[in-house]
């Protein structure tokens, strides 16, 4: 029976852990859109709390007798219930570091419950190795248990949670697995005294062997590079490949399944085996990234590298665990390591790179960690580095020196080029220094041949990669986020005032502005959200008021950055344009009601847009905002999303009349309180009635079902 509860308590334990993450990412993460910095961020404080937690348990072991652990452990379960249900609170306001102000509110809000949770995993495994059972001294292998809670509660929320229950529903639910896992600690804690081994029933716990240093340090390293593929991995696909809402969860799951089989009872795959795939994986990687086209499979081979990288690190730190005796302290360096992880991806690296470059140096990082790191002969060290150097001046010594980018030559020609390439670095295989340095140098050199002379600034932030590049002679720039275009210009003088792409003239934009009859309403007030290059700009008449809202400043220097673009400079009125910095939704609820005779929606994370702006009380926030007569214009284009059912069913619950045009350039659709008001648009076969939505399409700041738009 002691197996079986102990194992029942750390998956609870585990899938409460990660349930609450998405729950109250829910909550308060769409505040800050839906980039891959906030799911990083909000990962960074996880891991933080982990370690927070695993330092307690480490401190509660070596200082407090076993007879009382059990007591001051359930006293700090117990402290935690005042934090909940889980909810909100207060954060402060003001502050202009997304990353300060989104760990402040995470800490104030779930940072107890969640250190609380995060305990159980060392601490359960500790008592149990000091019970009588038969296990109890190899208790890692319980780790796996409470790895595969936290997995099964990662895939079921988007599946069963998020469809199924409100938010406030998740957090009565939450709160009830809570009390329950209190209940099984404390049942735990009885079994332990009863099945508690003689030698440690009423002392301290004895010296444990020492182990040196260097153990610890592998111990930290090996932590660190999966946590840091995770989150560089994450980056990577949802920023430079495909910008998917909950694409996070696949790597995450991902990392979590690699503990599962690595601390299973039973070896599942030898450390041989497991390192030839390694290779295997790695070669393939190598040779077909750079050529292939369709962005799902590159997801899927990024995706399967990171699984086995990170499988082959934590089956290392496996073989590596001390005895019981150094248990917890193990368990501080895993969490430290992952914690470092975060802090490089999450703080340094934005700092550091105008790109998601910390990925592939993860990677180099994790290829130095395969068995043999060190070579005993000093000549041959020194090769390590230099050989690595030398590889690097040959990759980019063609197109440095004779302007000759092999990349540009034939896609079969570079295919064996790179097969080449391939062949000599895993020629490297037997010293690990030097075969993750080549990699490195080869990534490098890529980066170098790869990268577009084209680019005219580079630039990121915590929601994301901007690029602002020119084509045809430098007579057109476009601004990209992540993956999706947000502008393009054409800089000819007599051209540049004309709205291009989803803003041209000829679009649904242009449509609404060149009714007549529009323009007779004397629209004089326009709120737009999103500012993007600043094509919106330039339907600007005299005599109107634009305020615009933003959340991200380096949006508002490259748009006024007149070398990259300049509607800001043509078409804005200084005297009539204000730029508000901020959250829309949190900006738009200081305006007082009746603001606007327009409003425009066109806020966009890459290709994602933030799920708050899309509520039902969003909706009632917009039309409080609009005088009689007055309208709204959502932008809708998105490649992986079908968000026009959900904005079809909020319109019907609010009694709003919409119509939509889905053309070549992009998707819009302008809603009004009354049928009469879109009057014009009706007579228009290009506006056509939005589709038929059931009320379970409606989305809250409660609610909302992002799986069921997936196209």
């Amino acid at each position: 029976m002691l197996l079986p509860l102990f194992s029942l308590t750390l998956f609870l334990s585990a899938f409460l852990l990660f349930w609450i993450q998405p729950l109250f990412g829910k909550m308060a993460l769409p505040l800050l859109g839906g980039s891959p910095g906030v799911w990083n961020t909000a990962m960074l404080f996880f891991q933080l709390a982990l370690l927070a937690g695993y330092t307690y348990v480490h401190i509660l072991c070596r200082h407090i007798r076993i007879a009382w652990q059990p007591f001051v452990h359930i006293a700090v379960l117990c402290l935690a219930v005042a934090s909940l249900p889980v909810e909100v609170s207060s954060y402060p306001e003001g502050t202009e570091i997304p990353l300060v102000w989104l760990l402040g509110l995470l800490a104030s809000s779930i940072g107890l419950p969640f250190f609380a949770v995060s305990t159980s995993a060392p601490l359960l495994q500790r008592w149990f190795s000091l019970s009588t059972h038969a296990a109890a001294n190899n208790p890692y292998f319980l780790y796996a248990a409470s790895n595969l809670g936290s997995l099964a509660a990662l895939i079921s929320y988007p599946v069963i949670f998020e469809p199924l229950f409100r938010l406030t529903q998740q957090g009565r639910l939450w709160t009830t697995g809570y009390a329950g896992l209190i209940v099984l600690t404390i049942v735990c804690a009885v079994l332990l005294r009863k099945n508690n081994s003689s030698a440690t029933e009423s002392g301290m716990e004895a010296s444990p062997v020492a182990v040196p240093w260097r153990q610890r340090l592998l111990w930290l390293a090996l932590s660190f590079a999966p946590s840091s593929l995770l989150l560089g991995v994450t980056a990577h696909i949802t920023t430079d490949i495909a910008a998917v809402p909950l694409l996070w969860v696949i790597p995450l799951a991902l990392y979590l399944l690699t503990f599962v089989i690595a601390f299973a009872r039973r070896q599942i795959l030898k450390p041989s085996i497991l390192g030839n795939a390694q290779l295997v994986i790695l070669f393939g990687a190598f040779v077909l990234l750079p050529v292939v086209k369709s962005p799902w499979i590159t997801i899927q081979i990024n995706l399967l590298l990171f699984f086995v990288m990170a499988l082959v690190c934590h089956t290392e730190l496996v073989r590596l665990r001390p005895g019981i005796e150094r248990l917890t302290e193990f368990y501080v360096f895993v969490a430290l390591g992952g914690a470092l992880g975060g802090v490089f991806n999450t703080i340094l690296a934005p700092l550091i790179f105008n790109g998601i470059y910390e990925y592939g140096l993860a990677l180099v990082v994790a290829c130095m960690l395969r068995p043999g790191i060190l070579n005993p002969n000093p000549a041959e060290r020194v090769k390590d580095f230099v050989v690595p150097l030398g590889l690097l001046a040959v990759i980019v010594a063609p197109d440095f020196l004779f302007d000759v980018n092999p990349k540009n030559v034939i896609p079969m020609a570079f295919f064996i080029y790179q097969l080449i390439l391939a062949i000599i670095v895993f020629s490297f295989r037997s010293s690990a220094i030097r075969f993750g340095l080549a990699i490195g140098a080869v990534l490098l050199g890529m980066a170098y041949l790869g990268s577009q002379k084209n680019i005219l600034e580079q630039e990121r932030s915590f929601f994301g990669v901007y690029r602002v590049a020119s084509m045809d002679e430098g007579k057109i720039h476009y601004l990209k986020h992540g993956t999706t275009l947000h502008g393009l210009q054409l800089r000819e003088e007599t051209d540049r005032r004309q709205p291009q792409g989803y803003y041209a003239r000829t679009g649904p934009l242009g449509q609404f502005f060149s009714k007549s009859a529009i323009n007779k309403q004397s629209i004089k007030d326009v709120g737009l959200v999103g500012l993007g290059a600043g094509a919106s700009l330039c339907y600007m008449l005299p005599g109107q008021n634009w305020i615009v809202y933003e959340i991200d400043p380096t949006v508002v220097r490259i748009a006024k950055n007149q070398r990259l673009f300049t509607y800001w400079m043509d078409c804005a009125d200084p005297a009539s344009t204000t730029l508000v910095y901020g959250d829309a939704r949190l900006s738009l609820e200081k305006e007082p009601d009746g603001r606007f005779d327009l409003l425009i929606l066109d806020a966009y994370s890459s290709d994602a847009i933030p799920v708050h702006l899309l509520t039902r009380q969003s909706l009632q926030l917009y039309r409080s905002k609009l005088r009689p007569g007055g309208f709204l214009l959502f932008h809708m284009t998105n490649r992986n999303l079908d968000l026009t059912h959900v904005l079809a069913a909020l319109l019907a619950d609010a009694h709003m009349e919409g119509r939509i045009q889905d053309s070549e350039s992009s998707t819009w659709v302008v809603v009004a309180a009354d049928r009469e008001d879109l009057e014009l648009f009706s007579e228009d076969l290009r506006w056509q009635s939005l589709p038929q939505s059931s009320t379970s399409d409606i989305w809250t700041d409660d609610f909302s079902n992002i799986l069921g738009t997936f196209k």
